[in-house]
């Protein structure tokens, strides 16, 4: 082995998990231990496994489900064979089996601090190929795969980092965090871990941003739809001034969207502050 590649294996069984597993919470396969198997079956038709919670208030880690779990349900039961007759088969069906029916019980995990030689030990170990990230009481906070040490893996010996994705997704994550503390009634959706946008309940007003990792900047545009407007910082800062709310029974509903966005461009700034990003408006809408 190459010293350089010596030297990249070294550094990469070191880094913790934390730094590279898949944050997404809001993206993870995730069902509660009470759903009906039909839920499952709907999640392994793109995901090859579900991770199984308590409830998803407080995703408490119970279990796991494969695809491979999952053959016992969807396989055709024994047939019984009498010399005489043809073959018998038996009713078989999903009905009234539920998740817990058939998770896995105690799934291996890993914690945000160990570190990645330590999990691919595990992965070894156990002949499975991901581990939920859970807290120390048992919440899932995330997944770690060897599918996506894989692929960090590669870029890294291509010369890009390992982590320069992790700033932004912290970001979203740390907003839907936000969102859900303080009840805001907007919704987040992304396009990618750089770009994502927020829409007010009545989709009357968006918000757009841009991450540049490199440049360190993160750019916003909030824009009324309805009246394909690009609102200005001096004009949300105060609803008086949204010249073009003409209706006073629309006013009320505008003016709480816009202190909902409000809100949360102030969490924007404090974190890019805390992570030493600036922040601009720019037209991107």
């Amino acid at each position: 082995m190459k010293k350089e590649e010596s030297k990249l294996i070294s550094e990469f069984y070191e880094l913790k998990v934390e730094q590279l597993m898949d944050k997404k919470i809001w993206d993870l396969p995730l069902i509660e231990k009470d759903a009906p198997i039909d839920n499952v079956l709907s999640i392994l038709d793109g995901k090859s496994h579900v991770w199984v919670v308590e409830n998803k208030d407080d995703k408490e880690l119970v279990g796991v489900i494969t695809r491979q779990d999952v053959l016992q349900v969807l396989a055709p039961p024994r047939t019984h064979y009498n010399i005489f007759t043809l073959p018998k088969t038996y009713p078989h069906d999903t009905k009234g089996i539920m998740t817990e029916d058939i998770m896995s019980l105690n799934p291996v995990v890993c914690y945000p601090g160990e570190k990645i030689v330590d999990v691919l030990q595990k992965m070894i170990r156990h002949r499975i190929r991901r581990l939920a990230v859970v807290s120390k009481d048992k919440k899932i906070l995330g997944e770690i795969t060897l599918r996506h040490l894989i692929h960090k893996y590669y870029m890294a010996s291509q010369y890009y980092p390992i982590i320069n994705n992790q700033v932004e997704i912290n970001l979203v994550s740390d907003l839907l965090d936000f969102i859900k503390r303080e009840k805001i009634k907007i919704e987040l959706s992304k396009d990618s871990d750089t770009e994502f946008w927020l829409d007010s309940p009545d989709k009357s007003i968006t918000v757009r941003f841009i991450i540049d990792v490199k440049a360190r900047q993160i750019f916003y545009d909030v824009y009324s739809t309805e009246y394909e407007v690009h609102l200005k910082e001096e004009t949300i800062k105060d609803v008086e001034k949204l010249e073009f709310i003409a209706e006073e029974h629309r006013k009320w509903k505008v003016a709480e969207a816009i202190e909902d966005i409000w809100l949360i461009l102030d969490e924007v700034e404090i974190w890019a502050q805390k992570n030493r990003f600036n922040i601009k408006e720019k037209e991107l809408i």
